[in-house]
């Protein structure tokens, strides 16, 4: 990043700014604090003041329904003239999906947060105003997105994306065109290639929602009630962790995802069957490669309450672990 005498600065650790009125080698600046104080400093501990501008971010469009599923980044002109240098950076939301984000630029070897809030599904939001002179310093931008719902949802992994922009593509004038996504030029960047349910595929998922509450519901009217020492007299729950059993849909989710998954749901059941005085736990785990029965069995390694054996071959083969709980 370089600076020149009369640039306005900020120090990234500190609330002090000010300008640069010398410079002392390669390596400090000498700066004029604004509160009146000469200041030698490093390079590399100073940005251009404009990095700290604040955006006033606000939603300024309902997209096309048409356009493409999916988050991007899009820098427009700021005017339409072929000579302003003026940028706008956008991102925009053509999801069905809540998005909490977070967008930062790259100074030095660290990333600086820059922005951060929520953009409704369907909706763009200005980021950042930029010039042409001001692109090298943000050569290199992060956006990470979590998407999530109030209504029933499928998991979408977080998105986290490191953007290196090719400075030279925005003096093109091929650079910005249109497409089906905004009603202006554009030069859009794709950080999550769409899955977006269709309306009527989303109604008939809120279907099977619904259905799926309500029979759950019509059962538990039905079943006749069992006296509380039948239960207590039995002191012992089966967790089953395959995927199918304890989740619906794992579309999005990556192996590390769904293994993470099984571990938190077996250590609430289990500390579960410790708060509720329960001394037997059978958990089917399944062979697989191994790795879910090897990380219940650490889990199971930190508890000084409980011990296990491998679960009856007969049922379940090599794919269960039995654990019996101790209580004082």
């Amino acid at each position: 990043m370089s600076f020149k005498k009369g640039d306005k600065i900020k120090l990234l650790n500190d609330a002090v700014s000010g300008i640069v009125i010398g410079f002392m080698d390669n390596k400090q600046v000498k700066i004029l604090t604004h509160d009146g104080f000469e200041q030698v400093v490093k390079l590399s501990e100073i940005i251009h003041a404009s990095h700290q501008q604040e955006t006033k971010m606000e939603i300024v469009a309902t997209l096309n329904a048409k356009g493409s599923d999916g988050l991007f980044l899009a820098f427009t002109k700021a005017n339409e003239r072929d000579d302003d240098k003026g940028l706008n950076l956008f991102l925009v939301n053509n999801t069905n999906y809540q998005i909490s984000f977070a967008y930062s630029f790259k100074h030095e070897n660290y990333f600086v947060s820059k922005e951060s809030g929520d953009v409704a599904p369907h909706e763009m939001l200005l980021l950042d105003s930029l010039t042409l002179e001001m692109l090298p310093e943000y050569s290199c931008i992060k956006l990470d997105a979590l998407f999530h719902s109030k209504m029933p949802f499928i998991a979408i992994s977080p998105v986290s994306e490191v953007v290196k922009l090719n400075l030279t593509k925005f003096y093109k004038s091929t650079f910005f065109a249109n497409n089906d996504l905004l009603n202006k030029p554009s030069h859009t960047i794709n950080l999550y290639k769409g899955s977006t349910l269709s309306a009527k595929a989303e109604n008939d998922f809120k279907d099977k929602v619904n259905e799926l509450v309500k029979s759950k519901l019509e059962k538990k009217k039905g079943t006749v009630a069992k006296s509380h020492n039948y239960y207590q007299s039995l002191r012992e729950m089966e967790v089953d962790l395959h995927l199918e059993e304890i989740l619906d849909n794992t579309a999005g989710m990556t192996n590390g995802d769904k293994l993470i998954y099984q571990l938190n749901y077996f250590e609430e059941k289990l500390n579960e069957a410790i708060a509720n005085n329960y001394l037997k736990i059978t958990c089917i785990h399944g062979v697989g490669n191994g790795k879910l029965k090897s990380e219940v069995r650490r889990l199971l390694n930190e508890y000084n309450n409980v011990s296990y054996q491998d679960g009856s071959y007969e049922k379940h083969g090599f794919g269960a672990t039995i654990i019996y709980i101790k209580h004082n």
